[in-house]
């Protein structure tokens, strides 16, 4: 990119953008390695990457991970570099100043799903003669298709131009984004920044079904509006998807309702806020949401009596078909699984192995679970991940197998398994092609001293630049147990700050 004039550089808050990138959560990948050197080298990293800015360093493309969606569908995860995720933070928050963040949380997912219902109701009891009182007959569900995927970069520094009048800044801002991006159009998907960008660009929509006389309700990407006729309802439907059109966008097929109020009310009048639906940050998910009145005996009880649920004869009440989990099912499990963790329950061991494979979407929450019981339990953990790799290798996706890796970090591993699990590890080190799911790998070889700092280097050099931390993490675990050469460990300090500062933390 062009380098950034010393005018805007001396705006940038570039050490509160990299204090803020280093404690970001994202639920669908693991933990990156590299977040607590962040928190404390945020100086260090700050300079650094103002020295990338003033010199006009392109910035290098995300790479992705393909992780599952409950609804079976994929959801492209990238993995962006720290400079590119401290940049694109920094040039966000200058050029969004006086825009307030958008409000994500899960009460505000409540009070989306709820708004039509308690506008429809207002006055008036969920009836029949309250319905004939209604305001709205219907309710239109719609949502954007792959939104942050189309993102026009054009029309958003447009908007942000208009919005800010923050010129400079949002063409550079822009600018960055194309070359992570290596696109003129979409934002890398579950980084604050994007979700802040996304808000100004989806605005423009709203803004424009507001003006043209309909009652909106707005998530996000995710759409309600209200009818008072079912022609009224597909009338406003046509202008949602023509309005979309105008963004290059379009609304999802899958995901688009006309209900009755009546049902639209049974469906969400008890809905509860999901870490999947609201797409909140995971740090702030309670997974007793739904147990808020009970103890912490009754709480565990409830966890244990929804999972029960997958024994349930066909035909019976309530039952969950392992083999075709809905929805509803996976959320469910999620809010079972997160709180049988934070109890540190071993109750679900048994059902892991199942769910991992057909609920695949469930795996980060699954491996969690794994992590919050194995202090007690590490040799049934052991045992669910070598029938996960051994009997099941094959079945899983590369992002399940990051997930498995990840938990042989996080858990200390009985001795008479280390080899087994070295063997695995390097077994898929060989045939990875996923750049994330060899840096994974990389690292957990390094913690056991299982890999040479030749193959270590190798892998700097010709994977993403985007998961370089890893491997300098690995050199490091290396160079901490002598099992590297000092010529080699300069040489690989002097080719970067970035790589020293990593190296040397």
């Amino acid at each position: 990119m062009l380098p950034i004039s010393d005018t805007i550089l001396g705006k940038l808050d570039l050490k509160t953008a990299t204090q803020q990138e280093s404690v970001a959560t994202r639920n669908l990948l693991p933990p990156e390695p590299w977040q607590p050197i962040g928190v404390q080298k945020a100086d260090d990293i700050a300079r650094w990457v103002e020295s990338r800015l003033r010199a006009g360093m392109r910035n290098s493309p995300a790479m992705i991970v393909n992780a599952k969606k409950p609804s079976q569908g994929i959801r492209p995860v990238p993995v962006v570099g720290i400079g590119e995720r401290v940049a694109i933070r920094a040039l966000t928050n200058l050029a969004l100043a006086e825009i307030s963040p958008p409000a994500r949380s899960m009460e505000d997912y409540k009070r989306f799903v709820l708004g039509p219902i308690d506008d429809t109701f207002t006055g008036n009891a969920a009836t029949p003669a309250g319905i004939r009182r209604a305001r709205w007959k219907y309710v239109v569900e719609t949502d954007i298709t792959a939104f942050y995927q189309y993102v026009d970069h054009e029309i958003l520094r447009q908007e942000i131009e208009l919005q800010t009048g923050m010129v400079h800044e949002a063409r550079a801002l822009i600018e960055a984004l194309g070359e992570i991006q290596n696109a003129a159009f979409g934002l890398p998907q579950l980084i604050d920044s994007s979700d802040r960008l996304s808000e100004i660009y989806i605005a423009i929509m709203e803004r424009d079904l507001v003006r043209q006389g309909l009652q909106v309700w707005r998530y996000n990407d995710d759409f309600r509006i209200g009818a008072a006729s079912y022609a009224a309802a597909q009338n406003s439907l046509e202008r949602v998807a023509a309005s979309a059109r105008t963004l290059g966008l379009t609304i999802g097929e899958n995901k688009t309702f006309i209900y009755r109020t009546m049902t639209y009310f049974m469906r969400y009048a008890t809905t509860t806020a999901d870490d999947e639906d609201a797409h909140i940050d995971p740090a702030e998910f309670d997974p007793n949401a739904d147990y808020e009145d009970l103890n912490d005996e009754e709480r565990l009880e409830k966890a244990r009596d929804e999972l029960s649920r997958l024994d349930l004869e066909a035909g019976q009440p309530g039952r969950m078909n392992l083999a075709k989990l809905t929805v509803d099912d996976l959320r469910t499990l999620r809010k079972s699984l997160g709180t049988l963790a934070k109890y540190g329950d071993e109750s679900a061991l048994g059902r892991v192995t199942g769910l991992f494979l057909y609920g695949p979407s469930l795996t980060p929450r699954l491996i969690e679970y794994l992590i919050a019981v194995s202090d007690a339990n590490v040799d049934e953990v052991m045992d669910i991940w070598k029938g996960l790799t051994d009997d099941h290798g094959r079945t899983l996706s590369d992002w399940q197998k990051i997930w498995l890796t990840y938990l042989l970090r996080e858990i200390q591993i009985p001795a008479n398994d280390i080899s087994l699990c070295n063997a695995w590890l390097s077994a898929q080190l060989k045939m990875a092609e996923n750049d994330l799911f060899h840096a994974e790998l990389s690292l957990a070889l390094a913690e056991q001293g299982a890999i040479e700092f030749s193959d270590l280097d190798i892998a700097l050099r010709v994977r993403a630049e985007a998961v370089a931390p890893w491997y300098l993490l690995a050199m490091r675990e290396l160079i901490s147990s002598g099992n590297a050469e000092q010529n080699r460990i300069q040489a690989v300090k002097s080719t970067s700050p970035f790589y020293k500062l990593i190296l040397e933390s």
